[in-house]
């Protein structure tokens, strides 16, 4: 979704750092201009992570439900890949989820073709 005129894997991108967040967010260039790319501190269990996320996709599933309260169909909040996931959290796929919170900062990480 950031990247508007191809699609990239995180192989070509060369990371496993990109997150997904609120699609909605996303769906004008005014929104992708705003987020895509820009660098997500998480924050786990009072420990805020080093590794350098960013945001580089939608995620429909992060448009709905309650951030406070666990949904399996609907969980406002952000969306790792396996191996993001697990750097946070070793348990969090068998788990299901992990309770984060998370800041976008207005930092730029990698430069997507809004």
């Amino acid at each position: 979704m950031c990247n508007w005129n191809s699609v990239l894997s995180l192989n070509d991108i060369n990371t496993n750092n990109l997150v997904a967040m609120n699609n909605l967010l996303l769906k004008t260039q005014a929104g992708r201009t705003t987020y895509c790319g820009k660098r997500v501190i998480v924050t786990v269990n009072g420990v805020t992570s080093s590794t350098p996320f960013f945001i580089g996709d939608g995620c429909e599933r992060c448009a709905r439900g309650s951030d406070s309260v666990w949904n399996p169909s609907a969980a406002a909040g952000l969306d790792f890949s396996f191996t993001a996931l697990d750097t946070l959290s070793p348990l969090a796929c068998s788990n299901g989820h992990i309770d984060i919170s998370f800041d976008i900062v207005n930092k730029t990480l990698y430069h997507f073709d809004v």
